[in-house]
This record gives structure tokens, sequence and C-alpha cells, in this order.
């Protein structure tokens, strides 16, 4: 507690597309992309390794920067108190990745490195994870009940924007993201990834839980951003302090309910909550924030809350009003205005993109072969695809498109158009100069800005104000370059070569004393770090 109120915790760990392009054209492998990313990261920033060994380390602001399964970088921000600080070091990661790939490409003349923001791949059917972590202590299965409706509601505030993925002609989504979720709740986090993620992981001792989310996505905006964790870490304090604000507004289907708040730009889709009314996202989001300004004075609430609850309720007013007026400033919003011009210069409307695509899908899908469905696709697509049977109607929406009617001229157009919506998603999702969003940004076009520069420049060196996270960036600075002497990981420092520890399971009050190997009260958290730790000792000996 501090002043009495409730402290919290929270912090996100965000994937990054990383594209490497040869001498000749053709593309990089996964491998050798992330293996010169990690090599150039560790250059260049003071840092040590994870206790789990392989492409892992910690770096001096409390951050993790790791090589994760499918060889793509992934950047986990340390603890952090409050969303603004989350914020920080979000915008710190996507510096720190973006400087190593420039320092490659400055280095090195015949090859060139690239990092995107992106939440999905439309033609190869992957997605790029952005996941949430929040510290609770209620039961797990309170917590998802009562949190399920504001994660349905919210994608409204941030939703990353895009296309619906695998669709036969373009059709806008406010949260591409939507249509990698198979249900409402799941302990798979690849194949069968559901609107809250199961894992029993929790990172700290004392009776904490760890509320693990898979359903975000990575923003470009820092409104967006800030309301994104904001809203959320507001309602697990209101659901750790006893209120129960999904009673009314839990939709019967919330997935259901969440694809359709997707579908809709106007964000005028209303869904069937379980006490029989129809409401939309806004009105369930509005119904979070309600509740959070009734109790904003309570001890279980934090110290930031007002602030937050001011911010939501300029938002959901915008929203409301007009949902033009958040189009320089939420990330969905940015990007359905992007696509409507572009969509209008090439004689199209989405109405009747729509149309087409509804069609198309009535369609019976053809019988086709792995090769045909490859067919005529770029080295790098086909690569993503290596080892995968591609999604049910995957390839040939050309030919479905002339099926429904369409002559092969307008069926072309339909494609092209598709092909250059895909290309301004990624462009605005790049870092760096070639970025779309930046250059929007920079020409003083958007209107989003939390944070300034001297801020996120901060926290690409400095820890955040979390105890345990400011005694793991001191640690690394203090031991970095020990040649594997010294290990990190959340909830644990150790010495491999006096074989003693550091006991960080508490993030508010963490140990600062050394201890002995096989003293104090170890809990499962740290008893799994320990066994990680004397493996590793004994590859290091």
């Amino acid at each position: 507690m501090m002043d009495g109120r409730r402290r919290s915790l929270m912090g996100l760990e965000k994937e990054y597309a990383a594209v490497g392009i040869g001498e000749h054209g053709q593309p990089l492998s996964h491998d050798e992309v992330a293996k010169r990313l990690y090599k150039k990261a560790g250059e260049l920033y003071t840092h040590l390794q994870c206790i789990s060994g392989g492409m892992g380390m910690w770096l001096g602001n409390g951050s993790r920067f790791y090589i994760d399964s499918g060889a793509h970088p992934e950047w986990t921000t340390p603890e952090t108190g409050d969303p603004w600080e989350t914020l920080r070091y979000e915008r710190a990661a996507d510096q720190m990745i973006q400087r190593t790939a420039e320092q490659l490409n400055a280095e090195d003349n015949d090859d060139t490195f690239r990092i995107h923001v992106n939440n999905t791949d439309y033609r190869a059917g992957t997605t790029w994870g952005s996941h949430e972590s929040y510290q609770y202590r209620c039961e797990q299965k309170h917590m998802t009940k009562q949190i399920t409706p504001l994660l349905v509601g919210r994608v409204v505030l941030n939703g990353a924007g895009g296309l619906q993925p695998r669709s036969y002609a373009p059709v806008f989504s406010l949260s591409p993201k939507v249509a990698a979720l198979h249900g409402t709740t799941s302990g798979d986090s690849t194949r069968n990834r559901a609107i809250v993620h199961l894992k029993q992981e929790p990172l700290a001792g004392g009776g904490y839980h760890r509320l693990h989310l898979l359903c975000g996505e990575s923003l470009r905006s820092d409104v967006a951003s800030v309301l994104r964790v904001g809203l959320t870490s507001l309602a697990v304090a209101m659901i750790d302090g006893g209120v129960k604000p999904a009673v009314g507004v839990s939709p019967r289907k919330p997935l259901e309910a969440m694809q359709q708040f997707a579908a809709d730009p106007t964000c005028k889709a209303r869904v069937v909550c379980r006490d029989r009314r129809r409401r939309t996202a806004i009105d369930i989001v509005r119904h979070y924030v309600t509740l959070a300004e009734r109790h904003e004075g309570e001890s279980f609430m934090p110290s930031w809350s007002a602030r937050l609850i001011e911010l939501a309720n300029t938002w959901l007013d915008a929203l409301e009003t007009d949902v033009a007026n958040t189009a320089v400033s939420l990330d969905w919003s940015i990007k359905h205005a992007l696509f409507t011009q572009h969509v209008e210069d090439r004689g199209f409307t989405w109405e009747q993109l729509a149309e087409y695509e509804k069609q198309a899908k009535e369609r019976p899908v053809p019988s086709r072969s792995r090769d045909e469905l490859l067919e005529g696709l770029s080295p790098s697509v086909r690569s993503l695809l290596e080892g995968r049977t591609p999604p049910r109607g995957f390839g040939a929406p050309r030919e479905r498109l002339k099926a429904i009617g369409l002559s092969d001229d307008e069926a072309t157009d339909v494609q092209r158009l598709h092909s250059e919506l895909h290309e301004i998603d990624w462009r605005f999702g790049q870092l760096g100069p070639a970025s779309l969003f930046d250059a929007l940004d920079s020409a003083g076009v958007l209107n989003h800005r939390l944070v300034d520069q001297e801020e996120v420049d901060q926290a690409t060196v400095k820890p955040p104000s979390i105890e345990r996270a400011a005694v793991r960036g001191r640690m690394v600075a203090e031991h970095a370059g020990t040649d594997g002497l010294f290990a990190v990981d959340w909830s644990l420092v150790v010495d491999h070569q006096t074989r003693k520890y550091l006991d960080l399971t508490d993030p508010f009050t963490p140990s600062t004393e050394w201890q002995e190997e096989g003293s104090g009260e170890l809990g499962p958290d740290l008893m799994h770090y320990r066994e990680m730790y004397r493996a590793r000792r004994q590859r290091v000996e």
C-alpha cells in the first residue's frame, strides 16, 4: 500500500515481426534474423543472462529481451506501478529494438533489417502477441467471470485495427486478433487461444496470482495503450476489492459479442447481455468506468484512478458523439480513416466489399492440394507456412470472386486493393523513418501523445519505481560482464560462484541480502527458479 491505497502491478510482453532482406533481395531465415538481433542487442545493452539460459537476457532497466519459440524477438517490460509507467517502458522497448536493427543496418551494407509492430500476417494466418499481466489475490474463477465483459467491450478503445484475416475481399476489423480467439477461457497460448488465458504462473509469492491476457494487440497510440492497461488494471482492483462489475453487463456469448464489436466501426452494434438487455461495447466499458468513479476513494483503488477515469470518459464521450473524433488518436480509428480514403480512391465502398465477401464465403470451398494453395506465394510467406496446413479457404480468392459474378478485371481490382491495404497496414506498424504512423505523427496530424521523448530515453536505462524491478536493474548494472557467474529471473538473482541468491518473490519488499542455498522458506515459484538455477550452474561448472 502507499498512502493507504492499493499498489498495482502490471506489465506487457511484446512480440515483434523482424524482417531481414539479403543483398540479392532474398528473405533471410527467421533464425538468422533473430540470432543477429540478439547478438547485437547483447553488444549494445548492459545485461545478465536469464537463469533458464538460451537466448534470453535481462537489461539494466529491469526489462527482458529474448528469442521466443518461432524465432521471433520478444521484449517484456519490467513490473510497473501505473499505466503511464507501463507505456514508457513499452516505448523504451520499441526504441531499443529499433536501435538494434539500425545498428545492424549501419554495420552491414549487404543485408537490411526491419522491425514491425504488427499483429497479424493476413496471408499466412499467423499472429504476433502482445500479452498483458496484472497482479491480484482473489480466486481465479471470480476474476475471470468479472473481467470478461470489459475485455469484450474494450476493443472500441484499444483495437489495433486492420482487416478481417483470411477474407476474400477486404473487410475492416477493429481488432484482427479477435479472429484468432476460440473461446472465453483456455489454458492454451498457441493453438486454442481465448479471451482469458488460464495460465498459472504467478511470478511472485505472498498469495498473488497473475491475470495473463492474450486477447490484446500491440498499439502505436499512447492514448490507446494507456487506456488498455489502465482500464483493465482498474477493473482488476475493483474485483479484488469485492466489487462485481460484470453483473448486468455480461454478454450471453462473450466471443460472439467480441466478434460483433470488432466488425462494427460505427461502434453501434448491440449484443444481448445476461439481463436480456442489449448493449453496445461503449455501454459495457462505460459501466466499468462509472463503477470505478463510484469507488475511486476506496483503499482498494490505486492512487492514479481519478486520472485514468478522466481519460477514459474523454474518449468514450468522443466515440459516443462521433467515431470520427477519434480518427487521429486511437489505432483502429486512425487506420480506418486511412483505409477508407484508399478504398474510395480505388472506386469501392466498404458496403460493396462486405457484400462481395458475404457472397464469396457462401460458395463451397473447392478441394485443392497444398501445392495448389501455396502456388504463387512469395518465398517469405511460404516459409511461414512451412510444415503447416494453410487455413481453410486460404488461397484462390480471385477465383472465388469471379465465381460470384465479378469479371476477371473486377476480381483483379478487388485483389489489388486487398494487397494495397495489407501494405498500408504493414507500413503503419513499421518502426523507424519508413513508418506510416511515425510519418503522420511527425507531421503533427495525430493527437495521442501521453509521454515525452525524455521520459522514454530515461526508461531505456533506468528501472521503474517498483522495488523488485529496481533491485533487478541494479544487479544487472553491478554484475554485467561477469561471464555467466550471475543470472536473473523475475523472482530470483543467483550468484553461481558463491551459490547464493536474492529472493525477489515479494515485488514490493524484495530481499536485498544474499542468502545461502538451502536457507529460507521457498514458495513454489522460487523453488521452480532455483531448480533452473541449479541446472544452469551445473552447465557452467
